[in-house]
């Protein structure tokens, strides 16, 4: 990297990709544009925290970037043309697909947060297509600090699939090696989850409903030619009668898309002819036969449910019609948390020692000082010509205002609810982070110390993204009872979906966060940079093209 000059991501980080033994791969000649080059970053890791290395990173439809691999530390950086946002793709045999999206702004870095690989259920079941009797594929049981669950899928009898393959054709299958991998297991759950959920869908389950063939023939999607019914033990504890909002992620289109509605239901007893008596609705009595029908239950599927499951055991069900990660997820309550929040809109600009300087300050000494701006300047002549020499001391390594940033964090009223802050400031390939306690009229005072994320002294002012995350809890928002027949929406999306909610008093799985995000730009172009110890020649400048400042030689 050129110590005399502004460091710019387009040609500091060209050896990415470039060179003989390239750390990434398949990246067309001319793709990464100077002017628009930017870096994607982050970190890959499994349920236990630990790196997963040999990670395969890419950007979905866009093939001209080529490839990188997570390296031992289970890191990667992958340079691409910043603009707009890009879909990052994790990709690694024996392990669930992981799509996430990030905003990429031109001549930065961006940073992702940490995702989860998880590896694929070892339990397996096998099921032949087309058989007269119901087949149960189940999942490996689950524990963690929610609850124990397991997910059940029933074939019913005469089922036919087919699976749809890259070039949209589609193949028979006669027999199909099922798994279902829950993604949303302990701590590291929600890093692990196949994509984004959309806005006000509370993190609650997500699981990928498999089939060995379909993976190895790299199919999108298996689809069967009836209802496949997916069972998972009501772990949280909701009540019965409650719709399961339901959807499933789509990675072709990278979009979550609801399906219809589930129910959750109770196995109150078996009849004399060996069926489970289900309650549908809430009321502590066996659903009668119009009901089940309208639930698409039939006999073949209550007499499973008798075989599988005791008397009181409460179960989500789900009827599915292919297979790809699948996800019931409640919408949150976040209506009195935002109310709560408001106050956090009203911080002043967190950059306020730019505010306090002057372009024109007041000028005192012998030599000239900045009053105002607390900066001393020389001008000494240079014999035999027309020129002068400048000095500035706010353009030479030292001066720690040009990498400080004072972050407002709360104004005078912080709400009750509110139950941690973490901020988090993004500069030079390089993530710093901090919790911080929620008390009134607080700042966070950033300090950077000018090398960027591969150990480099950055020249030239660098964007520092700056994100301060509102923690809360909350609880789920679970859809109001109407009467079967009369629930023509689909809940998936959350409260923006239905108009007639009603709040159950548990907590969700996960917290809850509001983002308030600000960029500001720190570092300095250090005077040496021209060659003259720190001095420059008053016709002589230099443009800094991240910060957007031409520093004059003038001083």
């Amino acid at each position: 990297m050129e110590a005399t000059t502004v460091t710019t991501i387009g040609n500091s980080t060209a050896f990415l990709y470039s060179g003989s033994n390239p750390i990434q791969t398949g990246v067309a000649t001319g793709t990464i544009d100077p002017e628009q080059a930017a870096v994607t970053r982050g970190m890959v890791k499994d349920r236990y925290g630990n790196p997963v290395v040999g990670v395969k990173v890419s950007i979905a439809g866009k093939p001209e970037f080529g490839q990188t691999l997570s390296r031992t530390d289970g890191e990667f950086d992958m340079a691409v043309n910043g603009g707009g946002p890009l879909t990052v793709v994790y990709e690694k045999s024996g392990y669930l697909t992981v799509h996430r999206i990030v905003e990429v702004p031109w001549q930065d870095y961006a940073v992702l947060p940490d995702v989860v690989m998880t590896p694929l259920d070892t339990k397996v079941t096998t099921v032949q297509m087309g058989d007269s009797s119901v087949q149960v594929a189940q999942g490996s049981n689950v524990m963690d600090q929610d609850g124990e669950r397991q997910a059940t899928l029933m074939f019913p009898s005469g089922t036919a699939a087919t699976m749809v393959l890259p070039d949209g054709s589609t193949q028979t299958l006669s027999s199909l090696a099922v798994r279902a991998t829950e993604f949303t297991i302990g701590p590291q759950g929600p890093d692990a989850m196949p994509a984004e959920l959309p806005p006000y869908s509370a993190y609650t389950y997500a699981a990928e409903l498999s089939v060995d063939e379909a993976i190895a023939a790299g199919a999108s999607t298996v689809l069967f030619d009836r209802v496949v019914p997916f069972y998972v033990d009501n772990f949280l504890n909701f009540p019965v009668g409650v719709d399961v909002p339901v959807g499933y992620y789509d990675r072709q289109k990278i979009a979550w898309v609801p399906s219809d509605n589930g129910r959750i239901i109770e196995i109150l007893g078996v009849d004399a002819n060996g069926y489970a008596e289900v309650d549908v609705d809430g009321t502590g009595a066996a659903a009668d036969a119009a009901t089940l029908q309208t639930l698409g239950i039939t006999q073949q599927e209550r007499e499973q449910l008798a075989i599988l499951y005791t008397p009181g055991k409460t179960l989500w069900r789900a009827p599915l019609t292919h297979f790809t990660p699948v996800d019931c997820n409640w919408g949150e309550n976040g209506q009195a948390i935002l109310d709560a929040r408001l106050p956090a809109r009203n911080l002043p600009s967190p950059e306020t020692e730019k505010k306090t300087s002057q372009t024109d300050p007041d000028c005192r000494g012998g030599s000239i000082i900045e009053c105002q701006n607390q900066v001393i300047r020389e001008r000494v002549p240079i014999v035999g010509t027309g020129f002068n020499l400048n000095y500035r001391s706010d353009r030479v390594t030292g001066r720690t205002s040009n990498y400080k940033i004072d972050i407002p964090v709360t104004d005078a009223t912080v709400a009750p609810e509110l139950i941690r802050i973490d901020v988090k400031v993004t500069v030079a390939g390089r993530l710093y982070e901090q919790s911080l306690a929620p008390v009134p009229n607080q700042n966070y005072e950033f300090f950077w110390d000018g090398m960027d994320v591969y150990g480099r002294i950055i020249q030239g002012q660098q964007r520092a993204s700056i994100s301060i995350e509102y923690v809360y809890n909350s609880d789920y928002q679970l859809p109001a009872g109407y009467p079967i027949g009369e629930r023509l929406f689909n809940a998936f999306f959350g409260v923006v979906e239905f108009p007639n909610v009603s709040i159950f008093t548990s907590p969700t799985r996960d917290e809850t966060r509001f983002v308030w995000r600000r960029d500001e730009y720190v570092g300095m172009l250090d005077a040496n940079v021209q060659g003259l110890g720190r001095w420059t020649i008053d016709v002589q400048h230099a443009y800094d093209p991240i910060g957007k400042t031409l520093f004059l030689g003038t001083g």
